[in-house]
């Protein structure tokens, strides 16, 4: 960093121009000779960390024409009503935000829970449709049959009832994960609406959108 200083008063900050004029000829500033930089008002800046703000006070630079270069320096003073206020609403953008980020990530977990809820109704659509064509199957078999009063024939008759008992708990269980996957389902329509009538709020300010 450059300063250009005229008499013994800092009037700019930055980079020098390519060429200056020091009033009796131009110079060649390209290479930022020190000769033709000092010959044209051009002097290195000592730089000094900025210090940090407080809620009630920022700092203002300064700079010093010392020898042959220029120190910045910083002075401390209380923040305008405007910077107060700017400083406020920058603070309520960003817990605005996180909040924000934090009502998006609970959307996708429920996305992720419905998807998940998908391929659980898949399964036990599979699973029922097998069952059905299996029974079927059976029934047929067993309408095609020949009453007969022979051990042979009581004891398939006995297989056949194990057989359906055994289903018929199938068919239970399968209610059972029929039950749990529209619960499932249920509680992630609810967190959805939840996150959504939240963001709404956000978005809204309408205090009715937070039920």
């Amino acid at each position: 960093m450059y300063a250009h200083v005229t008499g013994s008063t800092v009037d700019q900050i930055g980079q020098p121009p390519a060429t200056a004029f020091d009033g009796t000829r131009w110079w060649d500033l390209r290479g930022l000779d020190p000769q033709a930089l000092a010959a044209t008002g051009w002097r290195p800046v000592v730089e000094t960390p900025r210090p940090a703000d407080t809620d009630t006070t920022t700092w203002d630079v300064t700079w010093t024409v010392t020898g042959a270069t220029v120190t910045q320096g910083w002075v401390e003073r209380p923040k305008t009503a405007s910077e107060v206020s700017d400083q406020e609403r920058v603070a309520a953008e960003e817990t605005l935000l996180t909040q924000l980020q934090a009502g998006i990530a609970q959307i996708k977990a429920a996305r992720d829970a419905a998807q998940a809820d998908t391929a659980t109704a898949a399964t036990l659509k599979t699973q029922a449709e097998s069952l059905s064509a299996t029974i079927a199957t059976r029934k047929t078999a067993v309408d095609a049959s020949t009453p007969a009063a022979t051990v042979a024939y009581v004891t398939a008759v006995r297989n056949e009832l194990s057989w359906i008992d055994a289903q018929l708990k199938v068919i239970v269980d399968a209610m059972a994960g029929m039950y749990a996957y529209r619960h499932a389902v249920d509680t992630n329509a609810v967190m959805t609406d939840n996150a959504l009538l939240w963001l709404a709020k956000q978005g809204s300010g309408d205090v009715l959108a937070a039920g």
